[in-house]
């Protein structure tokens, strides 16, 4: 399970777990979901701990991307490295989202 930060105005955080993929699109949906209904300026996604990621969760980003582009909210993709950088980059996801 992720871990989510709320505590800063504005920006809510979620700490992916090793793998993001299909099995987490429930709790990844609420997550941004309910950052979106509480009108926050910007979602992190935190990659620090991700070492798997599959077609799924590309589509998750894709989706928040989506949805997060009517309204007046950023989505930033932090600690971004190994295979998850490396599949975001094959993908061009960096000319997509802020990789940092």
């Amino acid at each position: 399970m992720a871990q989510i930060d709320t505590s800063t105005s504005g920006v809510h955080t979620i700490i992916l777990d090793e793998s993001f993929d299909f099995e987490n699109h429930r709790e990844f949906r609420e997550f941004w979901k309910n950052a979106l209904s509480q009108k926050v300026k910007k979602i992190v996604v935190d990659f620090t701990h991700v070492k798997y990621i599959d077609s799924s969760a590309l589509g998750m980003l894709m989706l928040v991307k989506n949805e997060v582009e009517g309204v007046d909210c950023k989505i930033e993709l932090t600690n971004v490295s190994g295979h998850a950088r490396n599949i975001l980059q094959l993908v061009k996801f960096d000319s997509k989202f802020d990789l940092k």
